[in-house]
């Protein structure tokens, strides 16, 4: 049975009950109400029965616990009593247990379910049913109310005995029911999926101090409705849908539900289908689109408007603007659509509407700096508003922090920090939006915003600079994070709108020869200037280790100080090594280029600048132009300010694969600290360069270990000389030799101890990655492998090596196990995916050693196992 049939079914039930749970809610009212009149102070009783829309949603969300609802749900109908202060509960539960059968099993006092650190809701629920014989105040009570369900009608049923009405009593004091019916009924009854956690951290303080309990009361439900409206935002689109259709079941029950069908249209507005766009205006939304509520008629203005339909938007957008004029998200979403048609006269005006009523609020006053200024007004209006733009900031900052309004909050973050002149603010609060959008429509309309500014700042002496910088990096991110955007169209939209320098600094036909398709491009960056140079030093013998053998191109700061210095001197004797750096011209260490780097120049000498992230964009402009997938290039970050800050960010939006040295320092530390760009990982199975092609990472924290890190940015390729049948053997001998002396009952307990069959496949590649670094282990010894056919195979003594052999082993375990996910902690966590052994060689116990040590003394026997041996080439 689907859905829909099973929630239609239970709320037939449910209507033709309704009446008695409805009566049982008045006999309850009526005895606690006399009863409670002889209670010191004041005290309130009143009660509801669900509305078939709640009770539809709930059947929908209780149907993995529950086969009959309408018998199971233990409060369809239910009463609350509210006492003055604390000393008045006992009486009244005194009272509802001597007068009501109580089902202790569901029953709870909320206060006992609170740790002692904790306040919050505290209040006593009773599922009570009518006690026969009890003399209660109404007359002519309905029998039914009083029958119970046998135990052989339940068995059939598949639920307990017991009686058939049941209903739910709260009791509670005045603060209680201020606390619940404020924060409580709001937020953890909240009927979308995920609870913004800050909000609930907020919501405890507030409980804790009850002070100033009005206003931030207020103040928390408006960021409470505020995530319910932008709910959306942050669901994947397949979720959107499901929670859309579980939201149109409900509707059907109760077509009139104007809640329900305004959480759909709701929704609706941050999903990219179109076709589900037209039937929730034609099939869902029909009853209501005359509504003469302002919130339809803003949210239908949206969809229309997504779905083409101007005119009709712009008609129900000001409708909603003539319903309620005091609403600035009214007058901003008309405002936004005039915007965006080019009428921007208009679109002044509503902004301007929106700024009176609110002007602090950020979409109104940034829109109302937009649009004036698309409009023509020139920028000396800017300083005057300052204060606003700061508080804006402010506001945008505690959404965030609330876990509301993202990513939009972060957008408008980006703009007001632009308008104030901060960039490097302003960037990094546009990545964190970027970073948090699940759509390039976002990105797309906001770089159109910055063409159109820029269009009209050119010749602003403050703010040309800044809008070149900001539009370059939107382009680039444009063009290489997203796979359908169209690059020529978006360098034609720009020089149509706005003249500025190219995506890249050569044609783009040649960039191909900068960067090969073939040839693997890893950016170092980091500490360059003179006064780090000691410090990074430390990192030359990690450095030379991991580009040992290096073939491809590496690109870092050309100047021969830190960082940059250390890639320019790397070792390099067989010329497989471009070593590429982007400098302007002239740069500020004109004289400190290292010799060794073939210079891109970013700037001409008319119009000089310091280093800026301007070359770093211009870099990945090339690399994109050029072809190659941002996600195949690796970028390796130790220490670094503002610039190297903006590289890390800026590799993480295009999917680059980016490992940083936390201990390193400076921006590689910072950036390892800050959530939004740590937070997210996406997992791959093996460190072979062919599964980790397409591969979406997020930041990897290296262990400040050289084969680590080589692992990192020169994997080595699957091994030729092993079919995929001789791999599989090799991989399965590994496993089981693994488990082999673990055949307890730990066996098949944890996941990593499973028989092979049974293996997760994290596991297995972890497997699979021992086996395909073996011939460049042996490589890396100076030795090779080989094919035996037709003799016995030689057992060459590798015993020399094991040490060499166990530390590359260890690095490229660390690899594995940070490319799927891993991160160091003191204490194992399979479920987390914490492992203590997430180390550099020199610092792990002589026991985990041991292991590596092992599997490397195995290593000739389980080549020979599949007619291979190790011989030393040199004789």
């Amino acid at each position: 049975m689907n859905n829909s049939d099973f929630v239609a079914k239970q709320v037939t039930i449910f209507k033709e009950s309704r009446h008695y749970f409805d009566e049982l809610k008045n006999v309850i009212i009526a005895s606690l109400d006399g009863f409670s009149r002889g209670l010191r102070g004041m005290s309130f009783v009143h009660g509801r029965t669900k509305e078939i829309a709640s009770y539809a949603e709930k059947c929908i969300r209780k149907q993995h616990k529950y086969q009959h609802p309408a018998w199971q749900l233990t409060d369809p109908t239910g009463v609350r009593i509210i006492v003055e202060t604390e000393d008045l509960l006992a009486p009244v539960c005194q009272y509802i247990r001597s007068n009501f059968e109580i089902d202790e099993a569901n029953s709870v006092d909320k206060a006992t379910e609170l740790r002692e650190s904790e306040f919050g809701y505290h209040s006593i629920h009773f599922i009570v049913s009518l006690k026969p014989g009890n003399p209660y105040p109404l007359p002519n009570i309905s029998q039914e109310l009083f029958q119970w369900r046998s135990a052989e009608e339940a068995k059939a049923m598949g639920i307990l005995p017991g009686p058939i009405f049941k209903a739910e009593i709260q009791v509670k004091t005045l603060l209680d029911h201020a606390w619940s019916n404020i924060l409580h009924d709001n937020l953890y009854k909240i009927d979308l999926n995920k609870r913004p956690r800050p909000v609930v951290r907020e919501a405890s303080r507030l409980a804790a101090t009850l002070e100033k309990m009005d206003t931030s009361f207020v103040d928390l439900l408006h960021s409470i409705d505020e995530y319910r409206s932008y709910y959306g935002a942050y669901l994947s689109p397949e979720k959107i849908e499901a929670e859309m259709q579980t939201q149109e079941i409900v509707l059907s029950q109760d077509r009139g539900n104007k809640a329900v069908a305004l959480k759909i249209a709701q929704m609706a507005n941050f999903t990219d289908n179109t076709v589900l766009l037209q039937h929730v205006v034609d099939d869902i939304l029909t009853d209501f689109l005359t509504s003469d509520d302002h919130r339809f008629q803003r949210e239908v203005g949206k969809i229309q408007y997504r779905l083409g339909q101007v005119h009709l938007a712009i008609e129900h957008l000001t409708n909603a603007t003539e319903l309620k004029p005091d609403d600035t998200d009214n007058w901003c979403e008309l405002g936004q659509v005039y915007q965006e048609q080019g009428n921007y006269s208009s679109a002044k005006q509503c902004f301007e509407s929106a700024f009176t009523i609110h002007p602090e609020y950020p979409r109104a006053l940034l829109g109302y700096i937009v649009t004036k200024l698309l409009d023509g007004d020139n920028n000396t209006f800017l300083p005057l508003l300052r204060h606003n733009l700061l508080q804006s900031i402010t506001i945008s900052e505690k959404r965030i922090d609330a876990g509301t309004h993202i990513p939009f909050a972060w957008y408008d973050i980006g703009f007001a920090e632009l308008f104030l002149g901060n960039l490097n603010k302003c960037i990094d609060a546009f990545g964190k939006a970027i970073l948090l959008s699940h759509s390039v429509a976002n990105v797309a309309k906001t770089y159109h915003t910055l063409t159109g500014l820029h269009a009209r700042l050119k010749d602003s002496r403050e703010f040309a600079d800044l809008f070149h910088v900001v539009r370059a990096y939107f382009r680039v991110i444009l063009a290489g994070r997203y796979e359908k955007v169209n690059l020529k169209m978006l360098e034609a939209y720009a020089n149509n709108h706005c003249q500025d320098e190219r995506l890249t600094t050569v044609p783009i036909d040649r960039c191909a020869e900068l960067f090969a398709k073939d040839r693997p491009v890893v950016i170092v960056a980091g500490s360059c200037g003179a006064e780090f140079s000691a410090h990074v030093r430390t990192y030359s013998s990690i450095l030379t280790t991991a580009f040992e053998n290096f073939s491809g191109t590496i690109c870092s700061g050309g100047t021969t100080a830190g960082i940059s210095g250390i890639v320019g001197d790397l070792p390099d004797p067989e010329g497989k090594i471009n070593k590429i750096a982007y400098l302007p011209d002239p740069c500020p260490d004109e004289g400190k280029i290292h010799s060794a780097y073939t210079l891109r120049r970013t700037t001409t000498k008319k119009n000089p600048r310091n280093y800026s992230i301007l070359d770093a964009i211009i870099l990945w402009g090339d690399i994109v132009a050029s072809g190659i997938a941002p996600q195949d290039v690796r970028l390796l970050g130790i220490g670094g300010g503002d610039i190297s800050a903006f590289e890390y960010r800026l590799a993480l939006l295009l999917n680059a694969k980016v490992g940083i040295l936390p201990k390193s320092g400076r921006a590689a530390y910072a950036i390892s600290n800050d959530d939004e760009w740590n937070s997210v990982k996406t997992l791959t199975y093996s460190i072979s360069e062919e599964t980790t092609k397409n591969a979406r990472l997020g930041l990897i924290q290296l262990p400040e270990d050289a084969e680590t890190v080589r692992a990192f940015i020169n994997p080595a390729p699957i091994p030729v000389l092993f079919d995929t049948a001789t791999r599989d053997a090799m991989a399965q001998r590994v496993h089981e030799q693994f488990i082999g002396g673990q055949r307890t009952v730990l066996v098949n307990s944890q996941p990593n101890l499973r028989d092979w069959e049974q293996l997760d496949e994290t596991y297995k590649a972890a497997n699979y990655a021992q086996i395909d670094i073996i011939i460049e282990k042996i490589r890396r010894i100076g030795l090779s492998v080989r094919q035996v056919t037709g003799r016995d195979i030689v057992n060459f003594d590798i015993k020399p090596y094991i040490d060499k052999l166990a530390e590359i082993e260890h690095g490229n375990w660390n690899m594995n196990r940070l490319l799927n996910g891993w991160s160091f902690g003191q204490e194992r966590d399979n479920t987390k995916k914490i492992h203590p052994s997430l180390i550099p060689w020199v610092g792990l116990p002589p026991s985990e050693k041991q292991k590596d040590i092992d599997f490397a003394n195995e290593i000739p026997s389980m080549l020979a196992a599949v007619g291979f041996e190790i011989f030393d080439p040199k004789v």
